[in-house]
């Protein structure tokens, strides 16, 4: 796989696909003789669920991805009463994201700053669910402020067809959402230019400033937002802001701690940019939501503490433990356990 070398073929995908079976959440399935399965809403991303396993007389679940509640656009996760074995993310475990009710501010202030200096404001943002919350807040912007300017594009082929996807689901949004936006325009759809197609994207650079522009990937390690990075980073008027997860590696979490000159595609570019960061668009529960979530879980009695960097899972489990003697273990790749 290092070597490029792909580990599976479109192929396996589709064969993959034909095996899938759409179960409705909290519907008791029977997957194996005397194994029971009922998913959960995880309310991560829309559609996204917890699996919760009764066999042999025990109960283990797995949280996969836990959202970050409340979220603008989906309800809640679904609560664990009683189980005896957890496998829980830890992708916050360590960390607190900042006030809901702030991000609305900073991103007035930013856009703002953007428009009184004629300038660019980039946004790296993941397809799913960040744009969606992004595309609703920047609908609110604009419908308190006339929006004549900046001009709003979303430049990710990605983030349409799953934009299109909650228009067509609206019964997994939040019942806020449902009922005040009857017309299932969520995304202010209309005041925002989409571009699909290279030659639209290429065109967004020839555009008049000042310019808002979301685009993947949202790690920066892929995707049009190079592009972009490239002609607007050196640039001092630039705002580049940061609304999502940044692993160590990537060049988000790079240009987040600082980093002066970055290389995008083996071309090294200056960094005259400010970068700013809203953390509470995360899609992630942070440190106190998972505490919260798993301290409520009654006999459990084991965690075991996966998807999160090394520390963060650390500091979860030693949380867990003061909260109330939960026993973690962080599990590593081929370890196995007999419950």
């Amino acid at each position: 796989h290092g070597k490029g070398v792909a580990i599976y073929s479109m192929e396996d995908v589709q064969k993959a696909m034909e095996l899938f079976v759409a179960c409705d959440y909290r519907q008791k399935i029977e997957i194996a003789p005397g194994v029971f399965l009922t998913l959960l809403n995880a309310g991560h991303i829309m559609g996204s669920a917890m699996a919760y396993l009764e066999a042999e007389g025990k109960k283990l679940a797995y949280t996969s991805d836990l959202g970050n509640s409340p979220s603008l656009l989906l309800d809640a996760p679904d609560k664990i009463d009683s189980v005896d074995y957890l496998i829980c993310e830890s992708t916050y475990g360590g960390r607190v994201h900042e006030d809901i009710s702030l991000r609305m501010e900073k991103l007035t202030a930013v856009i703002n700053s953007t428009i009184a200096k004629g300038a660019v404001l980039l946004i790296p943002s993941f397809a799913i669910e960040r744009t969606q919350e992004l595309l609703h807040d920047i609908e609110h912007f604009c419908s308190v402020n006339g929006c004549e300017k900046p001009m709003f594009y979303l430049d990710s082929p990605l983030a349409e067809k799953v934009t299109e996807i909650f228009k067509k689901y609206p019964e997994f949004l939040s019942e806020k959402i449902r009922k005040e936006h009857i017309d299932n325009d969520f995304f202010g759809s209309e005041r925002v230019r989409i571009t699909t197609s290279v030659e639209e994207s290429k065109r967004i650079n020839k555009a008049p400033n000042p310019k808002v522009i979301i685009a993947g990937s949202g790690m920066m390690n892929g995707g049009r937002i190079l592009h972009h990075a490239i002609n607007y980073l050196p640039n001092v008027n630039t705002t580049l802001l940061i609304v999502g997860f940044q692993a160590v590696g990537s060049l988000g979490r790079r240009l987040l701690e600082g980093a002066k000159i970055v290389k995008i595609f083996r071309k090294k570019v200056p960094v005259g940019a400010k970068v700013m960061a809203i953390g509470s668009y995360s899609a992630h529960a942070d440190s106190p939501q998972l505490v919260k979530f798993i301290t409520g879980i009654s006999g459990l009695k084991k965690a075991f503490l996966v998807h999160g960097e090394h520390e963060q899972s650390q500091q979860l489990a030693k949380l867990l433990w003061e909260a109330k003697k939960i026993n973690s273990t962080l599990p590593v790749v081929g370890e196995v356990y007999d419950l």
